[in-house]
């Protein structure tokens, strides 16, 4: 039974039990195309469907929920406007030599006072916002110089992002429609 037929037919029976025998003959005789005679049930009453659709069995938190990417220290640095912009991203700690960011683009003022334009009430989640952070160091290395375009596609920028072990291995994966995601909200501001 659907909305469109809301006549009972034997498919829409998931048990049998307690049901005559008569009354499943008789359901099993009648089919749409013979014969429009079908059991109308009554205002308020459901038959129990078989259906495989389960709700809640998945998890909806995300595989990476910390991407980070810095320059590697084999890369030479980027010159003019681009190394400045980037030496204002990322700081090196001098004596353990670990680079953290400097500043938390999703916490500039471009992003915190334009939002009700860009036809958001609230803020990003915490995740997207980690995520944002992580991606605007890698964007700004890898923009053609010439064109300040730039050059990387999504699935390469997915992977720069997630995390890896010692051999390059990926340990969390950043998906690339949650990076695609993200660059269409960029796009709203």
């Amino acid at each position: 039974m659907n909305q469109k037929n809301p006549y009972l037919q034997l498919s829409d029976i998931e048990s049998v039990e307690g049901l005559s025998p008569e009354f499943i003959s008789w359901l099993e005789s009648q089919s749409p195309k013979e014969s429009p005679l079908q059991l109308l049930l009554d205002e308020g009453t459901k038959p129990v469907r078989k259906t495989r659709r389960r709700r809640g069995t998945h998890s909806t938190a995300c595989l990476c929920p910390e991407p980070s990417w810095y320059r590697p220290d084999n890369f030479k640095k980027l010159p003019g406007q681009l190394g400045h912009a980037y030496n204002r991203l990322v700081r090196r700690d001098r004596k353990t030599g670990a680079l953290s960011l400097r500043m938390r683009i999703s916490r500039h003022p471009y992003f915190v006072q334009l939002r009700e334009q860009a036809g958001r009430k609230r803020d990003f989640r915490p995740e997207r916002e980690k995520l944002l952070d992580a991606i605007v160091p890698l964007l700004v290395s890898t923009v053609d110089r010439a064109t300040h375009i730039d050059t990387i596609n999504l699935s390469k920028m997915a992977w720069q992002l997630s995390e890896k072990d010692s051999e390059g291995n990926v340990i969390r994966k950043v998906t690339v429609p949650r990076v695609c995601r993200l660059l269409q909200h960029m796009m709203e501001f």
